[in-house]
């Protein structure tokens, strides 16, 4: 996905071409490694358990980007985000508690 993406965009980004500065790299090393460490990590809990137990704290990273996005750009979500985050939480929600039951009937 990144590749293509970075070679769709680099014909629109090569006439604006403006470099970097010394912050704005450090910054992007700075997501990169965090980027890169979470996978890490939730790829780890994949390991160690069932996908099914896992999968609702995958979600969590719409609250975090929520959070981030107030914190450092004060981004106001509207009404329609908060009903798309209730709609996404929800589902997930759901889906966790069958697959739960799901599993725990199959253990009996």
């Amino acid at each position: 996905f990144s590749t293509f993406s970075s070679l769709v965009c680099l014909p629109l980004m090569i006439p604006e071409f403006t470099p970097m500065s010394t912050y704005q790299i450090i910054m992007l090393l700075c997501a990169g490694v965090s980027a890169t460490l979470g996978q890490f990590f939730v790829t780890s809990a994949y390991f160690h358990a069932p996908a099914n137990e896992i999968s609702i704290f995958d979600y969590t990273a719409l609250l975090f980007s929520t959070l981030w996005g107030f914190i450092f750009f004060k981004q106001i979500p509207d009404i329609l985000s908060f009903l798309g985050y209730a709609i996404i939480f929800g589902a997930a929600f759901y889906n966790f508690k069958r697959k739960l039951k799901e599993s725990e009937k199959s253990k009996a």
